[in-house]
């Protein structure tokens, strides 16, 4: 999940850097073809879905203080495979 993080970081500062090239640069024509090419690498980038971070669970099970005499887990509807 952390390189995933790292892929869309990079690419999300690439790709703005490029875009401010070509924002600084488009109605230059010394560098047209260099505004040209920004383009294009900027459309060949793609996109990369943000990583979504969910919660951590947490489990607590009942001790049996909280609940003596009874069972702490119990299975339903388990099927045994060998």
């Amino acid at each position: 999940m952390k390189n995933q993080q790292k892929a869309f970081d990079s690419r999300e500062k690439a790709k703005a850097h490029m875009q401010a090239f070509v924002d600084k640069f488009r109605y230059n024509t010394k560098r047209a073809s260099l505004v040209q090419s920004r383009i294009k690498a900027i459309e060949r980038l793609g996109t990369v879905d943000e990583v979504i971070n969910y919660p951590d669970y947490k489990f607590e099970f009942p001790t049996q203080d909280d609940r003596p005499g009874a069972p702490i887990i119990s299975f339903k509807f388990v099927a045994q495979f060998c």
